[in-house]
């Protein structure tokens, strides 16, 4: 059996020929591994972790923003979509636990925490399923807010069977009167 010298040693060796990364990113490499195998790696204490204060984890959970990656398709589960609308239990599917998860946060500590989602080509159209309005604006336009009494108006004039061009205008006409 190798020691950890003649690992390192035979490491060394194989990551040399990789052109494919920098010198740099193989120093960092070797640096990584030659800790982890002199045990000088830290280690966490976990007696020495606390708690915040609720003080601090509002100030904490005010800087925020939780980031899924939604990129992945089921294939490794044998399912043909995204592994975030599968099923897990009781109907729910992992995407619905992990907006609970984040509601669950918000309400308990009073906060807005934003859900992000980094989708894919792959995941984007099936993780949209079930979703039939889109909230579009620029993020230079601080006034651009969620307005439910639009919502519902654009809801009725499209379900009579206004056009998108002329729903548009007169959502537009209906916002400036209404907030002017």
């Amino acid at each position: 059996m190798a020691t950890d010298t003649e690992k390192l040693t035979q490491l060394k060796s194989a990551v040399a020929g990789l052109n494919q990364i920098s010198e740099n990113e193989k120093t960092g490499f070797i640096n990584l591994v030659s800790r982890y195998l002199s045990g000088e790696a830290a280690q966490v204490e976990w007696s020495k972790i606390q708690t915040p204060t609720d003080e601090i984890t509002k100030k904490l959970l005010d800087k925020l923003v939780v980031l899924k990656l939604n990129g992945g398709l089921g294939t490794t589960m044998g399912c043909t979509g995204p592994k975030s609308v599968i099923e897990v239990r009781n109907g729910l599917t992992f995407l619905d636990l992990i907006v609970i998860q984040i509601e669950n946060l918000n309400k308990k500590y009073g906060c807005s925490v934003p859900l992000l989602l980094m989708n894919s080509f792959n995941t984007h159209d099936d993780t949209q399923k079930g979703k039939e309005y889109v909230f579009v604006a620029n993020s230079d336009n601080l006034g651009a807010i969620v307005d439910l009494s639009i919502l519902l108006l654009a809801l009725k004039l499209w379900v009579s069977g206004i056009s998108n061009l002329v729903l548009t205008q007169m959502i537009l006409k209906y916002f400036i009167s209404y907030h002017s």
